[in-house]
């Protein structure tokens, strides 16, 4: 299942100004700063439109405007190539990650109610495969595509090895105090 606490007084209107737009499908949230300010929010994994099922793969989505920013600068030096090299030529990584996937395709469809499962597999059944077998972010191939959603894994979950080579990289700047989301 999903790791998650319900939303406390304040939060939507946080997380509206940290993603810079209303949350989409939001169910909670899994991780807080030591300010307690929401870190990594829980999307529900199907937007319906209508009567219409469309899955949303990601599960966890990083909230806080700093760690976004400090991660998009990572990725614009080459870093999704750099640690996609170095977690697909080392089997450890790579079954870690496997099983990362496993996981998180398993949290996600926790979450879904079953006659949404019975819909999307009788009238949208690409969309069930992905729902049921894709990893992190909805990543189906054996490439890596956003940092940003593996360290939101790795912030809840504890085990994502990409997130971890993320965290290593960040160092320091994970706990930096910035208070950025609650400034006017």
């Amino acid at each position: 299942m999903a790791k998650y606490e319900p939303l406390k007084e304040g939060d939507k209107s946080i997380i509206t100004k940290q993603l810079g737009r209303p949350p989409r499908n939001l169910i909670g949230v899994a991780v807080r700063c030591k300010d307690g300010i929401p870190q990594v929010i829980v999307t529900h994994p199907v937007i319906f439109h209508g009567e219409y099922p469309e899955v949303f793969p990601t599960l966890y989505w990083l909230s806080c405007p700093r760690l976004v920013k400090e991660i998009s600068r990572l990725e614009g030096t080459g870093a999704i190539e750099e640690i996609q090299d170095i977690i697909f030529n080392d089997p450890v990584l790579k079954n870690t990650l496997d099983e990362v996937y496993r996981i998180y395709a398993d949290q996600r469809m926790a979450l879904v109610k079953n006659p949404t499962l019975k819909l999307l597999k009788e009238r949208h059944p690409s969309q069930y495969e992905v729902l049921l077998h894709s990893g992190v972010g909805g990543i189906m191939s054996q490439g890596i595509k956003c940092l940003h959603t593996h360290f939101a894994d790795y912030l809840v979950n504890k085990v994502n090895p990409v997130g971890f080579l993320v965290a290593e990289r960040l160092g320091d700047k994970i706990n930096e105090n910035c208070h950025q989301c609650v400034q006017e």
